[in-house]
């Protein structure tokens, strides 16, 4: 049994995405082949995960289970990584490269490791290729392009980019952090008498204060924008 509070985690006691790496493939190792609810279950029960954060949900339309769809997108890199494997589609199974990892690292496995797999690089090669993108498309692609996969994407996106901003405020100076967050006031629609926001209290949330900066772009800035598109119904019945 794994402490979750030992793991990498958010400043509500969440594990971080990239904390699941290890224990996945820690239970994976523990038989030949996994379904994927199955896993996902054993891996929450291993780290012996709290009720209240096992049935943390997001609070977007689809209302999520924060953990579960952090191990899936532990899942996903996995098996890009070529540290899990898919014979069939929903059953996983541990490569030998996901063993040795295990073997060497265990729990510590980082996504930076993960990254750095040839396969891994290689999957990154191919769809910065608009080309290969195109022309390659499989049926799996295509399900992973579905409405929500797009959300869970943009959701890790922001996951990760979140935790890089606490890391980056943990090391600004008191007076520099001071100023920032006048300026996500400021952008957030408070202000003084005199116009301007004064910060007067003190919080801890880290993970709340850096999803309001992404939310009102303070301190970060869009790198890319993408434009979903749906039926005018109106438009035909006119």
């Amino acid at each position: 049994m794994i402490d979750y509070k030992t793991l990498k985690h958010s400043d509500n006691g969440m594990p971080t995405w990239d904390a699941f790496l290890g224990p996945i493939l820690q239970v994976t190792s523990t038989k030949n082949l996994w379904k994927r609810q199955e896993l996902i279950q054993s891996v929450l029960n291993e780290i012996n995960l709290p009720e209240e954060l096992m049935t943390l949900r997001y609070s977007s339309k689809y209302h999520d289970l924060v953990a579960a769809d952090r191990v899936n997108w532990a899942l996903s890199d996995l098996k890009i990584s070529g540290l899990l494997a898919a014979p069939k589609r929903g059953l996983y199974q541990i490569t030998t490269l996901g063993q040795h990892a295990l073997n060497k690292y265990g729990l510590n496995i980082t996504r930076e490791y993960i990254h750095s797999q040839p396969a891994y690089l290689e999957h990154q090669k191919k769809i910065k290729s608009k080309k290969e993108f195109d022309n390659e498309i499989t049926e799996e692609q295509t399900f992973e392009l579905s409405e929500k996969q797009i959300k869970d994407w943009f959701e890790k996106q922001n996951s990760d980019l979140s935790e890089t901003l606490i890391a980056k405020l943990r090391k600004t100076d008191p007076y520099q952090f001071e100023e920032m967050m006048v300026k996500l006031l400021n952008a957030m629609g408070y202000k003084g008498t005199n116009g301007q926001s004064v910060v007067t209290q003190k919080s801890n949330d880290g993970e709340m204060l850096t999803n309001l900066m992404i939310q009102y772009k303070v301190g970060v800035q869009v790198s890319q924008t993408y434009e979903l598109y749906d039926i005018d119904d109106d438009f035909f019945e006119q």
